[in-house]
C-alpha cells in the first residue's frame, strides 16, 4: 500500500486548487518504441559477436594475418549496430482508453482478424500517434519483421494502459529505449 503524507496532498487540498485546469494540462503517458527492420544486421552482429571472443588484439604477436584483430571487429560492429538502429522504425504511443480499445476489438472482429495478435494489432494502430499508421501497415510490418518486434508495440500498448510508473532514480545506465532494442 503506497503511504500518502498531508504532504502529499496539500496542493490538491489547497483553496485556490482548480481541478479543471489540472485536468486541462493532463496528458496521456507517451512511449517511442523502436522497430528493427533488419534481421540480417541482427544475424551480422552475432557473427561479429562470436569472433570477437576469440579475436587477439592487433598487437599480439600471436594473432594471424588474415585473422581480423579485436578492434577491428569491435569497429565493425560498432558500424554494424549503428545501421540496424538507423534502420529502426521509431513509433511513438500513447495509452488509449477503455472505449479506444472496444472499438478497436470491434474492428477487429469486423475484419476477421480473431487471432490474438491480428486483434491486438487494432489497439497498437489506436494508440499510435505517429507515424500515422494503418492496421493493414501494421499487418505488413508483422510479415516483413515477424511477431517478435510486433509483440514490442503489443507490450508497450498494453503498458501504458495500466498507467504511468515514476521512475525512483533520475537515470539509469540504459535508457529504457535502448533496452528494446535488444532484442
Amino acid at each position: 500500500m503506497t503511504e500518502t503524507t498531508t504532504e502529499t496532498l496539500d496542493w490538491a487540498l489547497a483553496a485556490d486548487f482548480d481541478l479543471d485546469a489540472a485536468i486541462a494540462g493532463a496528458k496521456r503517458p507517451q512511449r517511442t518504441v523502436r522497430i528493427l527492420t533488419r534481421g540480417d544486421l541482427r544475424d551480422r552482429l552475432d557473427e561479429i559477436e562470436r569472433a570477437a571472443g576469440t579475436a587477439k588484439a592487433s598487437d599480439d604477436p600471436e594473432r594471424g594475418m588474415d585473422e581480423p584483430s579485436a578492434e577491428t571487429l569491435l569497429e565493425e560492429f560498432r558500424i554494424v549496430r549503428d545501421e540496424l538502429l538507423a534502420e529502426a522504425i521509431p513509433f511513438r504511443l500513447r495509452a488509449v482508453t477503455e472505449l479506444e480499445v472496444e472499438a478497436a476489438n470491434k474492428a477487429a472482429k469486423k475484419a476477421g482478424d480473431l487471432d490474438t495478435r491480428s486483434a491486438a494489432l487494432h489497439s497498437v494502430a489506436a494508440a499510435i500517434v505517429s507515424p500515422s499508421t494503418t492496421v493493414r501497415q501494421l499487418h505488413s510490418l508483422r510479415e516483413a519483421v515477424g511477431d517478435g518486434e510486433i509483440d514490442k508495440l503489443i507490450i508497450a500498448t498494453n503498458e501504458l494502459r495500466r498507467g504511468m510508473v515514476v521512475p525512483a532514480a533520475p537515470f539509469s545506465r540504459s535508457s529504457s529505449s535502448d533496452r528494446s532494442t535488444r532484442r
